[in-house]
């Protein structure tokens, strides 16, 4: 025999069942249950009856306990879609009553003689510590998703040692072109620069050595899979001990207080670890590569100065730069990271944006009547096959920031909202850095082999092999998360790793507002990189109105 009353549309978590409730209970009991808002059903022990039911919390008489009652407890816990309800067992007895109950697989168990009233906050202290244990199983769902993505990533950088060494060495053919003797209108002035040259040439060199940090992207990859691995076993074995003492204890207000602080670490952790693939969700589109290629013109003749074939005979690959040496003209590659900032504007570094700015190497060969002329700017972005021409608008006076012009910007690109003057960050806040360190080296290092070869055998300049990569959608940014170290009024100082190409990338904090913008590392230091303060920004960026 059964019987349903409903108070509120069935939903899975307000169905409460009765199964064998003694009479003098059973009646009271479904009123207040009811009552309180809850679907009750009552029902004799049927195993199938209670799994078209599919109800939340069971309350079952096991005093003393029926063979058909212990069938549908033993059922119940081998069943997928049931093993997770809840039960009540209602006993005669004390210790070794409760013990049997539990071994049978019931939740909790209380004495036949229980108050209805007190079965009303069983129920709901059963609901509570479901809800709680449900949320530390759908973050381990969400640790495992992690490893899985962490693992997609570990393979997509397999190739990265193979293809390392190509992409270094097309850089270090652009170095020596860009870095040997030059002459620009007589061979004395080349003498007069040479040294300068010499300084330049070995700041390129080590800048080829920063792309060994490529590899440590890998390195670093592999780490975070074996952090969510912790995680996971950490979770894992809370659960499984939560669940121990629920089993036991009877539902203290002890270990519900306990299980509340869990649940508000647990939270924290959450939203720690979900923030980085929520930002880089929603803001990574909107961050582009930016690719400036810079000329360089005599100031007096009005000449572009040109590579040349070294006529001195003492090296045959040697080149030099000259103003009538009719061969190409020569420019030099430069590449940031560049994101928008509302009104077609883009944000970034002024030393992206103008690469000899504040360049003390550079400096002396500008000096001497050459001044740099910027031939193309352009502007790729993740999921855009072709690059958006773009051009410096306004360089800050006061720090390191310029922002980009770039006419007809997708709507469908968001803008990055700075933060608020009232926005205050803090050390030890968490935050999310997103960029392109290391440029094409990283680019590379994350296609897979076959298009990898593909590229490297078809394409002959960094222009061409972006293109390329826009094309076929493989210009995706990389993200870093950390923490804030130091807050100064000038920069801010951070742990979330970067190299150079990195520059001008959002540094963003949990709530998704950009609290400054990347622009320099301390080399053999992870735990330094710099940004300026995104109040340094707004003048730059003016409100729409």
């Amino acid at each position: 025999m059964s019987s349903t009353a409903t108070s509120s549309p069935a939903t899975s978590t307000n169905r409460i069942m009765l199964i064998d409730m003694p009479a003098s209970l059973q009646a009271g009991t479904a009123t207040l249950l009811t009552d309180a808002g809850f679907q009750v059903m009552t029902a004799n022990a049927n195993f199938e009856q209670l799994r078209s039911f599919a109800p939340r919390v069971v309350l079952m008489n096991l005093a003393p306990a029926s063979l058909l009652c212990c069938d549908v407890l033993s059922s119940l816990r081998a069943n997928e879609a049931t093993k997770e309800i809840r039960v009540i067992a209602l006993v005669k007895g004390e210790a070794e009553a409760r013990a049997r109950a539990l071994d049978l697989g019931a939740n909790v168990a209380v004495p036949e003689s229980v108050h209805p009233a007190e079965l009303l906050a069983q129920v709901r202290s059963q609901l509570r510590e479901a809800e709680q244990l449900g949320r530390v199983e759908r973050e381990l769902e969400r640790v495992v998703a992690h490893e899985h993505e962490l693992q997609d990533q570990i393979r997509q950088t397999g190739p990265l040692k193979r293809w390392l060494l190509p992409v270094t060495g097309v850089l270090l053919v652009v170095a020596v072109v860009v870095f040997s003797v030059v002459t620009i209108s007589s061979r004395r002035q080349a003498k007069q620069v040479s040294n300068t040259l010499a300084t330049l040439q070995r700041s390129v060199l080590e800048e080829q050595q920063s792309l060994s940090q490529v590899q440590n992207e890998r390195a670093r990859l592999q780490t975070s899979y074996d952090k969510a691995l912790e995680e996971q076993t950490r979770l894992t074995a809370e659960r499984d001990q939560l669940t121990k003492q629920l089993n036991s204890s009877g539902g203290s207000s002890a270990l519900i207080q306990q299980l509340q602080d869990a649940d508000k670490r647990l939270q924290k952790l959450e939203a720690e670890r979900n923030a980085g693939r929520r930002i880089v969700e929603q803001y990574a589109p909107s961050v582009a590569l930016l690719h400036v290629v810079v000329a360089f013109q005599h100031v007096e003749s009005g000449k572009m100065v040109t590579i040349g074939k070294n006529d001195s005979g003492d090296d045959d690959k040697s080149v030099t730069l000259e103003l009538d040496g009719g061969g190409p003209e020569f420019r030099l590659d430069s590449f940031g990271t560049a994101f928008v900032a509302g009104n077609g504007l883009l944000l970034t570094n002024h030393h992206v944006a103008e690469p000899w700015w504040q360049d003390e190497q550079i400096k002396p060969l500008l000096d001497r009547g050459v001044k740099p002329v910027i031939k193309t700017m352009e502007a790729y972005f993740p999921g855009l096959t072709t690059p958006l021409s773009a051009s410096t608008a306004q360089v800050s006076q006061e720090a390191d920031l310029s922002t980009i012009k770039v006419p007809n910007l997708p709507a469908s690109l968001r803008t990055l909202p700075l933060a608020g003057k009232m926005e205050k960050v803090d050390g030890g806040d968490a935050i999310i850095l997103i960029g392109y360190p290391t440029a094409l080296a990283a680019i590379m290092a994350r296609v897979d082999e076959k298009t990898a070869t593909e590229l490297m055998s078809s394409v002959g300049d960094s222009d061409s092999l972006l293109r390329e990569l826009a094309k076929r959608k493989l210009i995706r940014p990389l993200s870093t998360q950390g923490h804030i170290g130091d807050v100064r009024p000038d920069r801010l100082v951070y742990d979330a790793q970067t190299t150079s190409g990195g520059s001008g990338g959002p540094v963003i904090d949990l709530d998704g507002k950009v609290v400054g913008v990347n622009f320099a590392v301390l080399n053999g230091f992870a735990g330094a990189s710099f940004a300026v303060p995104a109040g340094n920004a707004r003048e730059l960026v003016p409100t729409k109105r």
